[in-house]
């Protein structure tokens, strides 16, 4: 009876092992949590983050990145540890480790005090054209940075079918209406991961997606960030809205039997 048990129980861990590995297959998101780059040894800052760089540079070497910076002069950073001895020092600068793997990207959605509706947008890459009618799973994960005391109540993500169409269009009309809305007004614990979870259905061809905050200054919404964690270096970002982001998903959404699931829009 053991016997028969235990082969049951490694068939089960054979079988679930085999599901995980069609789940991490079937995500059509280029380099989802930012792990497969050109490493380039230009420092965003060294004084203030040894660990960061510009989006922009790393991803001007090579596509399979996946990852760009449609906000003309702004840019997200990209942020990464390459060894152990590295982990510790990387901890204490951002109060939290990446989701997954080594590296995360840091991104501000406001800036209040500046006034120039100062933000960073992201655009990520799908390795298959979206399906016209399509339901699909989004999900990724959001960390308030250590240091900032507000953040925003929204985001959006926008869907194109060609890459960085409006080139540094953000930052002046704001015309831009995402096709989803992503209310994260919880999000307000640092030093803690947030998922997000979302349903969408596809209008058909998407091949690009930005994220970020798609409303000016005066429309934009501050929440109120928790307590900082025990980070001592905050780097000057009080006054910016600034947040920790990692692994981005989207999937087909199926039932166990692989059919589509018909999830309702949040539109």
């Amino acid at each position: 009876m053991l016997k028969l048990f235990l082969i049951f129980t490694f068939l089960f861990l054979c079988s679930t092992n085999l599901l995980l590995a069609q789940s991490e297959d079937s995500n059509l998101v280029v380099n989802p949590s930012f792990e497969n780059f050109h490493f380039n040894k230009v420092f965003n800052d060294k004084k203030y983050n040894s660990y960061g760089y510009l989006l922009d540079d790393l991803s001007s070497k090579s596509d399979t990145l996946g990852w760009y910076n449609p906000g003309g002069i702004l840019t997200a950073s990209w942020v990464h540890y390459s060894n152990k001895k590295e982990k510790k020092g990387f901890e204490e600068l951002h109060s939290i480790l990446p989701k997954d793997g080594t590296s995360m990207i840091g991104i501000a959605f406001n800036y209040k005090p500046l006034g120039l509706n100062y933000r960073h947008y992201l655009e990520g890459h799908l390795k298959e054209a979206l399906i016209e009618g399509q339901t699909y799973h989004i999900s990724f994960y959001l960390s308030p940075r250590d240091g900032c005391t507000e953040g925003v109540s929204e985001i959006g993500i926008y869907f194109l079918t060609k890459k960085n169409v409006f080139d540094k269009h953000f930052n002046k009309d704001f015309l831009i209406v995402p096709d989803i809305v992503i209310p994260i007004e919880h999000i307000t614990e640092k030093g803690h991961w947030y998922q997000i979870d979302i349903p969408y259905i596809a209008k058909g061809n998407e091949k690009y997606f930005i994220l970020g905050n798609f409303k000016n200054d005066k429309e934009t919404q501050s929440i109120e960030f928790g307590k900082n964690t025990s980070n001592k270096f905050y780097s000057n970002v009080a006054s910016m809205s600034d947040y920790l982001f990692d692994v981005f998903s989207i999937y087909k959404a199926i039932d166990i039997e692989e059919k589509t699931l018909k999830m309702p829009s949040d539109k």
